[in-house]
């Protein structure tokens, strides 16, 4: 994913500012106090910021230094083909993701953040700084927080889904400490296990107690009229009322489910009507497409500019023809006529003077004879050899003329037409089809909306499927013949409770006048009670007892794949690690450890033994270990994106050599990964695309 431009307004100590980035190395040169850290601030905030946040101390870090206190941010974005606008406006705290090649935008912030994963494929702004943000500062500190430990998780799984083993792993455990707490030792919200268990104590000693009270209980027997005729009846009209209420309730519910049955029936049939006819115009339109297809091509627009320029040729070379011929009359008529007429007249007055006999003029006729018959044969010459030049000039004019028109002619032949207003009248009749079928594709998605119109058919065929099985199977005839309007239902109902009451009240009498418990408040029916309590509680916590071993080894056997995948993430790690290590440290260091805690040892051969860098290393070989760690973190855990690398004058402390070795590994990233190093050195200037802060 590239940044390609991000535009500041309001934000801390810009007022309005607008940045531009290239592919590869982005160099952000500013002295200190600039805005270096301001501008990559507002990148992070761009990225992962809600707008509507109520975060106090965000808020505090981004306000304007002066000024109009709304703040705004606009990010321009690539990958692939694919450009995207992210817009927020945390005065109004709202904000609008625009994918720009498809002109679609997501208004919802949930849906935002969607589409920013999509692109980085980092969640969190916290995994971000851990892996994509390098600062001097922090260069060797290595986060481990639970979103990285996620995060790594959904690499090495490859889950796009927002689950993986550590998340799982969690909620194993909390499902296991809400069954157990309490159960080694007192708390004060006990476990469902510890729960039950004392819930079945106290019901079996208070079965105990009533067991013994029952026993004492004086049985004695009354006689009296039994009313088992009665009940009998009773029973019988009960068993009438409830089968006719029963039948009641499964018609209203029927009747109220083909409504709605036949509701969505109809719906889908206007959406499947609708639907057809707008395919039915589509192919009518693709249909008129097909007589246009010379104009889908690449060419078109080329093929326009030609056919102006080419009748800007024809009209430029027409009218140097007629100049060409306008020439050669004027020069045929009026060339050197003027040395003709002196020469005549000239030979006339000698002729007229040697009437008189005055040789002088003799003398001057005879010169007059001369210059004539000179005078003449060099303006033939000089005319033949003008014509022929204008003769071979109108000749090349008109080739290249006829060669115009026959371009011209061809261009119009490939769109079948014969001049420039029938190729713009058939090009504006192609437009209109191609936009009417493209309208009318929309027209159908909208229609559609996420499904397709054999999903519509499918699920119209199952809700008629649906109808026919409520007619069939649940409107019967006893359904339809029980059918009551609604106050006789109301009556039946009345009627039905109460022959339910007075048929318990015979039979709480019938109990009476035959059992009478003497010094007892308790019942045979509160000793059943009682052991379906203790029955029960049984139950659920055997079953709770089983729940926490299939549980136990859920966690037995994610704790052993987490360490597994971890391993396999780790050796990763490590390989990309050495790639660079040996080349970053001139050959000092080349093997390296990770632990389960993410700490950091390489094997120093002067001591033969694994060391810790950070107290055992200089300065800039620390930072030099610890940024080509940070960056194989970064590459372990982004899959198929590749994230911007943002570097905060991390190389403070790298020698000429070190940087050198540093800029080659750099320039090997930018091929993959847009990598932007905020710094206040010119010694930068050149590693890449500068942008001034």
């Amino acid at each position: 994913m590239l940044i390609t431009a991000l535009n500041i307004k309001n934000f801390k100590k810009f007022d309005s500012r607008n940045f531009s980035f290239t592919s590869g190395i982005n160099v952000i040169l500013g002295e200190n106090e600039t805005g270096k850290s301001t501008l990559l601030n507002a990148i992070l905030v761009g990225l992962f910021t809600d707008p509507s946040t109520r975060s106090k101390n965000l808020l505090e870090r981004i306000q304007p230094w002066q000024g109009d206190p709304t703040i705004q941010l606009q990010l321009d974005l690539e990958k692939g083909q694919n450009k995207y606008r992210l817009f927020k406006d945390f005065g109004a705290k709202s904000a609008i993701f625009t994918n720009q090649t498809s002109n679609k935008q997501l208004q919802d912030y949930s849906q935002i953040e969607k589409a920013i994963y999509s692109l980085l494929h980092i969640p969190t702004s916290t995994i971000f700084e851990s892996t994509a943000l390098i600062r001097q500062s922090q260069i060797a500190k290595i986060e481990t927080s639970s979103d990285l430990v996620d995060a790594i998780q959904t690499s090495v799984t490859g889950s796009e889904s927002g689950q993986n083993a550590m998340r799982v792993l969690r909620q194993v455990e909390k499902a296991i400490s809400d069954l157990t707490t309490g159960l080694y030792r007192p708390a004060k919200n006990v476990g469902k296990l510890k729960l039950l268990e004392d819930e079945i104590a106290d019901l079996e000693e208070e079965y105990a107690k009533a067991k013994i009270g029952f026993e004492r209980v004086v049985e004695a027997r009354k006689t009296g009229k039994s009313s088992e005729s009665e009940l009998d009846t009773m029973e019988k009209k009960i068993t009438i009322l409830e089968k006719l209420i029963s039948n009641q309730k499964v018609y209203n519910e029927a009747k109220k489910r083909l409504e709605e049955v036949d509701k969505n029936i109809h719906k889908i049939e206007q959406v499947i009507k609708r639907t057809e006819e707008l395919e039915a115009r589509k192919l009518e339109a693709e249909a008129k497409l097909a007589g246009y297809r010379e104009y889908e091509t690449d060419n078109l627009n080329n093929d326009i500019d030609q056919i102006s320029v080419l009748e800007g040729q024809i009209a430029a070379k027409q009218s140097m023809l007629e100049n060409i011929k306008s020439r050669g009359e004027i020069e045929k008529g009026g060339r050197k006529k003027y040395v003709y007429f002196l020469s005549v007249f000239v030979m006339l007055l000698s002729i007229l003077g040697g009437f008189s006999i005055e040789p002088l003029l003799f003398f001057l006729a005879g010169i007059g004879l001369i210059v004539l018959i000179t005078t003449y044969y060099f303006s033939i010459s000089e005319r033949q050899s003008d014509r022929q030049a204008l003769m071979e000039q109108y000749e090349k004019v008109e080739i290249s003329l006829e060669q115009d028109k026959n371009s011209l002619k061809d261009i119009f032949s490939r769109y079948k037409v014969n001049n420039k207003e029938e190729f713009f009248s058939s090009r504006l009749k192609f437009v209109t089809l191609q936009e009417e079928y493209q309208k009318l594709d929309s027209e159908i998605k909208g229609t559609l909306g996420v499904q397709s119109l054999e999903d519509y058919k499918n699920e119209e065929i199952t809700l008629l499927t649906e109808k026919k099985d409520i007619q069939i199977n649940q409107l019967t005839e006893e359904v339809e013949n029980s059918k009551l309007p609604a106050q006789e239902y109301l009556s039946k109902r009345r009627e039905l409770d109460d022959l339910q009451i007075k048929k318990r009240m015979i039979e709480r009498q019938n109990v009476q006048s035959q059992v009478r418990l003497e010094d007892s408040e308790v019942s045979q029916q509160d000793l059943i009670v009682l052991e379906e309590h203790i029955e029960q509680n049984k139950k659920s916590l055997d079953e709770a007892k089983k729940e926490l071993e299939v549980l136990e080894l859920m966690k037995e056997a994610l704790e052993y794949a987490i360490n597994d995948l971890a391993g396999d993430f780790q050796k990763n790690v490590v390989t990309m690690i050495e790639q660079d290590l040996p080349t970053i440290t001139d050959r000092r260091y080349s093997d390296v450890q990770i632990d389960e805690s993410f700490a950091l040892k390489v094997f120093s051969r002067e001591k033969n033994d694994w060391i810790d860098p950070t107290a055992n290393l200089s300065s800039g070989t620390i930072d030099q270990i610890y940024f080509i760690y940070r960056l194989a973190l970064l590459k372990a855990i982004e899959s198929e994106a590749r994230v911007p690398l943002l570097l905060d004058d991390t190389f403070v402390t790298f020698d000429s050599k070190r940087l050198e070795q540093t800029r080659k590994i750099l320039e090997r990233e930018a091929k993959e990964r847009q990598i932007m190093l905020f710094t206040h050195s010119q010694a930068f200037s050149d590693w890449g695309h500068v942008v001034g802060v």
